[in-house]
């Protein structure tokens, strides 16, 4: 279920979100995270140089439902912690052009800048700056993503989507992280693995 008002957006409830992950990965999630998409008044390309910016959260989010895999197919109703090597699994509401649920999974232990396709290097990004910053390898969680941020409009859905990500992996494996760290740690993982993406992208274009 959504809520909707007279010309808003309609908005993901956390039952519905809860709903939705249930039934593609089988179990109840922990929890459901947001984070708002946002608008520059300045700042537009300086935020990834370290330059000046003011920018201004909106009304549209990034939703993100988390649940931690059961520790045997028995469902104990315990969860073990997550092994090397192993995989974060993520499903989006978006749709590819064949009409699918976008989606896609990666281990912590196995990240590179520049291996992984568009969106996914986002949330990648995060788990990759967690295990550098924390020493927490990241693994064995499913998510299941919402977002009523328009793509590619200028409000920042990629941002939103790596804050709420990071703030769902903060909750469930218990990171202790302040809201200046999640600030910190998101910009690195923009600029030491998104940006590298980009730029390994551009140069494989050119070649």
């Amino acid at each position: 279920m959504t809520t909707e008002t007279p010309g808003a957006v309609s908005t993901p409830t956390p039952e519905h979100l809860a709903e939705e992950f249930e039934a593609l990965f089988g179990y109840r999630p922990i929890g459901s995270f947001r984070a708002p998409g946002r608008v520059n008044f300045i700042g537009e390309h300086t935020d990834y140089n370290a330059g000046f910016v003011l920018p201004i959260a909106i009304d549209r989010a990034v939703y993100v439902a988390i649940g931690r895999r059961p520790e045997s197919a028995e469902n104990t109703g315990t969860v073990r912690p997550p092994r090397r090597g192993e995989s974060t699994r993520i499903v989006s509401d978006h749709r590819d052009d064949t009409g699918q649920r976008m989606s896609g999974q990666f281990a912590a232990a196995e990240l590179v800048p520049g291996t992984l396709p568009g969106w996914l290097s986002h949330p990648a990004g995060v788990v990759d700056e967690i295990a550098k910053t924390t020493g927490t390898v990241v693994g064995g969680v499913d998510l299941y993503i919402e977002s009523t941020v328009p793509v590619g409009a200028g409000l920042s859905s990629s941002h939103a989507l790596q804050v709420a990500v990071l703030i769902a992996l903060d909750e469930v494996f218990d990171l202790g992280l302040d809201d200046r760290e999640k600030v910190l740690l998101t910009q690195r993982a923009e600029n030491d693995f998104v940006v590298h993406r980009r730029a390994s992208s551009t140069r494989r274009r050119r070649s």
